[in-house]
């Protein structure tokens, strides 16, 4: 109950969801950059620049961001963990309340 899953997320092609319009124009802008080779030990460069796995990551980041949000600036385990719990619906970009 109250559970965001998104497991099953739009086609990242269809820019006429705002949160995939979002998430391309994102995924665009940071294309260029890479993980410094000293972080992972490799340069690592997606072979696609959109994807299933990386509009479902994009969408676990605007949840957690919104949950950070209303934390607000005293940031505890505690006061997070309040917030997420008192979220009520909202709205990811999807068009509908999760």
């Amino acid at each position: 109950k109250n559970l965001i899953n998104t497991q099953v997320v739009p086609f990242y092609e269809d820019a006429t969801v705002p949160l995939v319009a979002r998430y391309r124009a994102a995924m665009e802008k940071y294309d260029k950059l890479s993980v410094p080779p000293d972080v992972a030990g490799i340069v690592y460069k997606p072979t696609e620049t959109y994807s299933f796995g990386s509009l479902e990551g994009y969408m676990n980041v605007r949840a957690f961001a919104a949950i950070l949000e209303k934390t607000g600036k005293d940031l505890t385990r505690r006061s997070f963990y309040t917030a997420a719990e008192s979220m009520g619906p909202f709205d990811l970009g999807l068009g509908v309340p999760a």
